[in-house]
């Protein structure tokens, strides 16, 4: 019976934990908004009957995992969650080989409804910036291909200058689709997007390099001039062509 029910032991919670819970409750239920200063330590150890030591503990926790701000000399804020903020931290580490499968199916299914979505709703002041955008682009992107002579230090500088940019027009243009639900799913991933897209200029800057491969430009340009035509078959095979990252990776293994 104790192997089927597993580790059965009761474990003991702290009070600290407890204080913790609490206070993350009442903010939960509103009872401290966002931004707002919530009672002192004095305060909170006569609410929940603990001394003050246990509630600077429970405060110290719910630092940690970014629900309250604790200011010297000032007391402890309620922050709004940002789990962008936690996921930025992991980018480095979870980038791998095998996760760019990963990105690339999620940027089909998502970017590419918003790219559809951008031709039917976007303004022509929104089109206007995503031109602006693409020019930008466009304008850093021979830097780019010029860095083959320049330091390793360099070269790696410009990707992650161009990595931005790229990004930036990606955001923006989940951003016109107006689908909140859908440009909110791009930017809790955009920091591993970002990674992706640094590695697949990489590739293509060292494929360039040893002459094995023409780099494709004015990509962005095609993108938008597709979704200001309303041309979605084009908007379409562009985006894909654009997020695969097969035929580099592929290639070389």
């Amino acid at each position: 019976m104790a192997n089927l029910l597993g580790n059965t032991k009761i474990k003991r919670i702290s009070m600290a934990d407890q204080v913790a819970e609490r206070i993350k409750q009442a903010i939960s239920d509103g009872l401290w908004q966002s931004y707002s200063k919530i009672p002192t330590e004095a305060e909170l150890a006569e609410m929940y009957g603990v001394n003050k030591l246990t509630v600077r503990l429970a405060l110290q926790k719910l630092n940690t995992i970014g629900i309250v701000e604790t200011r010297i000399g000032d007391g402890s804020y309620v922050i709004p969650f940002n789990l962008q903020k936690h996921l930025e931290g992991l980018n480095e580490f979870i980038m791998a080989p095998e996760l760019l499968d990963d990105v690339c199916e999620f940027r089909n299914i998502i970017e590419i409804p918003c790219a559809c979505l951008a031709i039917d709703r976007a303004t022509p002041e929104e089109l206007e910036e995503l031109e602006n955008k693409c020019r930008l682009f466009d304008k850093y992107e021979p830097e780019y291909l010029k860095s083959t002579d320049k330091s390793a230090q360099e070269r790696q500088a410009i990707i992650e200058r161009l990595a931005e940019l790229d990004l930036d027009i990606h955001r923006y243009i989940c951003q016109i689709s107006h689908n909140t639900l859908l440009y909110n799913s791009f930017t809790v991933a955009q920091g591993t997007i970002y990674q992706f897209l640094k590695a697949i200029l990489k590739q293509r800057l060292d494929r360039f390099i040893e002459g094995q491969d023409d780099y494709p430009l004015k990509a962005h340009a095609n993108l938008y001039t597709a979704i200001k035509n309303k041309d979605y078959a084009a908007c379409k095979k562009q985006y894909t062509e654009m997020v695969d990252h097969h035929v580099i990776f592929n290639s070389i293994k």
